[in-house]
């Protein structure tokens, strides 16, 4: 068991789906090695592949139903950049990291924007994005290569959820019990969907937001002036906008928050799928 999940005693892989994901990684990468890089082919082995594992976990679903379902997944799916970068970033998740990580590798980047979520390179230090939020891998890939001065980011205000990390206990529960910047989080998302852990273990949440929803992103530091140990990461899209009046509207993604993707494959599969150029 990875030291990294030790407090939700679970294996990477958490639904049905889940081992979905990974095993179409494995795929793309045995199918990169047999078409010897040419992507037309790699396409349309995954193609069959992806319909194969599909009817695996849907098994009472009609042919025509698990095409249309494998006709909506991100194209970066079929990237043969996807499988390798699946992998590495699966593997990572055994390591020790700290809770509020955020990722600085290609191939976090190359993940998320495969997932269906436009992924972003921005600076470790302030300054504008290096690549603007992309579903593009070989965009990705090109600003990436021979630089190490970034970071990965994404737009969740764009996203039809809320994110919330934390570090610490303490600090979660003075953020979620009565420190007055998270009244609005306590005001919209339910206590009891927002469970406090006994130990301090590091945790997070993923809540879904309703249209009308409000919610600017905001912090809690369990030392003032010290760095932040718990984050709620907020925003919405107001007549096509994204708004944030607590952060950048494109900011880093917490480590946690990608892997929490990859580890739930239900979730994942909920998130707007658009199409990208692979």
């Amino acid at each position: 068991m990875s030291d990294r999940y030790f407090f939700d005693q679970l294996p990477f892989e958490q639904d049905i789906f889940s081992h979905f994901f990974t095993r179409v990684a494995k795929a793309n990468i045995e199918a990169e090695q047999i078409c010897a890089g040419d992507r037309s082919k790699i396409r349309t082995v995954l193609n069959s592949k992806i319909e194969d594992e599909l009817r695996t976990v849907l098994p009472s679903m009609v042919a025509v139903g698990l095409q249309t379902i494998a006709s909506r997944l991100p194209a970066g799916l079929r990237h043969p950049a996807f499988g390798p970068a699946w992998m590495k970033i699966r593997t990572a998740a055994s390591e020790p990291s700290g809770v509020l990580a955020v990722p600085a590798a290609t191939e976090a980047a190359i993940v998320l924007a495969a997932m269906g979520i436009p992924a972003a390179i921005l600076p470790r230090n302030a300054g504008p994005s290096i690549c603007d939020p992309t579903l593009d891998l070989d965009q990705l890939i090109a600003v990436t290569a021979g630089r190490a001065d970034y970071i990965v980011g994404f737009e969740p205000a764009r996203t039809p959820y809320f994110y919330m990390v934390s570090a610490s206990v303490r600090s979660l529960r003075r953020s979620l019990d009565s420190d007055p910047r998270f009244s609005l989080v306590r005001q919209i998302i339910p206590a009891s969907t927002m469970p406090i852990p006994v130990k301090p273990t590091g945790t997070w949440g993923v809540h879904p937001k309703d249209a009308a929803d409000r919610i600017p992103s905001v912090g809690h530091a369990d030392n003032k002036g010290g760095e932040l140990t718990t984050i709620f990461i907020g925003g919405w899209v107001e007549n096509g906008v994204a708004c944030d009046p607590g952060a950048p509207t494109v900011q880093p993604i917490p480590m946690r928050i990608l892997e929490y993707i990859m580890r739930h494959g239900v979730f994942a599969m909920s998130l707007p799928h658009h199409k990208s150029r692979a």
